[in-house]
């Protein structure tokens, strides 16, 4: 009478389906959870036959694990020099000597730099969605709208002289230049004081 008995299992093909168990990539194509890794483990450290395997496993496992640390230090020091990089751009965007707009194609503000918000006179949360023509002498707001359609028409640049309003009456000339916006929707726009202010 044949015995019903398996044989030994093979060392190297329990590792091999346990690789495949640990790494998702078996016929169930299924990634354990660490719970599950763990007791696979187990069985495998439980039986003589296969404990030098689970024992190599293991040990490849803890690489693994020291590895993903040192990649999880590696990208937090990364994402920390990055986030100091960004700091020192808008700290130089916002100290820069030219205002910074940037207007839809309506005319309203969407983003102003530290210097913007010095020259117009309003803090950055009043100034966005105002219309900037509302900060401009007439003949400013007729020279925004030449300026506006001729980067509309295909311009790469754009300049003109404009005139701010001031709160105390007063007229700031300053020199506009322009560009389209990179998404295409609204305008770049750079503002340099081009003299002493002018009594209306």
């Amino acid at each position: 009478m044949a015995s019903t008995m398996s044989s030994p299992a093979d060392p190297i093909d329990l590792r091999s389906r346990a690789t495949e168990r640990l790494q998702g990539t078996g016929p169930d194509n299924h990634h354990p959870s660490p719970a599950e890794s763990l007791r696979i483990l187990f069985e495998l450290a439980s039986s003589p036959a296969s404990a030098p395997a689970a024992l190599a496993l293991l040990h490849e496992l803890q690489v693994h694990q020291v590895e993903l640390e040192m990649q999880s230090e590696e990208f937090r020091d990364s994402l920390a020099e990055l986030e100091a990089v960004l700091a020192r751009h808008l700290q130089l965007h916002d100290c820069a000597p030219a205002a910074s707009l940037v207007v839809d194609a309506g005319g309203m503000l969407r983003e102003v730099n530290g210097t913007g918000c010095r020259m117009l006179g309003a803090g950055r949360e009043a100034l966005l969605d105002m219309p900037l023509e509302g900060f401009l002498e007439p003949s400013g707001a007729d020279a925004l709208t030449i300026l506006c359609h001729l980067l509309s028409d295909g311009a790469a640049r754009a300049c003109c002289q404009l005139a701010l309003r001031t709160a105390d009456g007063q007229a700031l000339p300053v020199q506009a230049s322009g560009t389209r916006h990179p998404s295409g929707d609204g305008y770049l726009l750079s503002l340099i004081e081009s003299g002493q202010l002018v009594i209306r």
